[in-house]
């Protein structure tokens, strides 16, 4: 094995080769991995939603109910979605809720309104 190590050399065409590798390799993976700016959200149809905007669309369905996840079944699922989405918003700098934690306080501040 130390001989077949040994003869192989490592000139400047394969250090090129190298670098253009690494470089295609990077171009390729950096649109996966690149932040989306307002694509938090998947929807049907391959279309992108920002998370303040799903958090405003979940509060309106909450505030149908007044905020009373067990008015429906699938209410806490609802809330908990957009406690995690709140999360998401916080860290991306889209809106500054204070407390992810409180689902009334979430979307009376995200529809401007005591809704809850």
């Amino acid at each position: 094995m130390k001989n077949i190590l040994s003869s192989l050399t490592f000139g400047k065409r394969e250090a090129a080769l190298l670098t253009l590798y690494v470089l295609f390799v990077i171009l390729c993976a950096y649109p996966l991995y690149a932040n989306k700016h307002g694509c938090d959200v998947a929807r049907p149809g391959y279309t992108c939603e920002s998370a303040y905007n799903v958090i405003r669309e979940n509060c309106r369905m909450l505030a149908k109910y007044n905020c009373n996840v067990s008015a429906d079944p699938a209410l806490p699922q609802l809330a908990w979605y957009t406690q995690n989405l709140c999360r998401i918003a916080k860290k991306n700098g889209e809106f500054d809720f204070p407390d992810c934690e409180n689902i009334n306080e979430i979307c009376n501040l995200a529809l401007n309104t005591s809704a809850c």
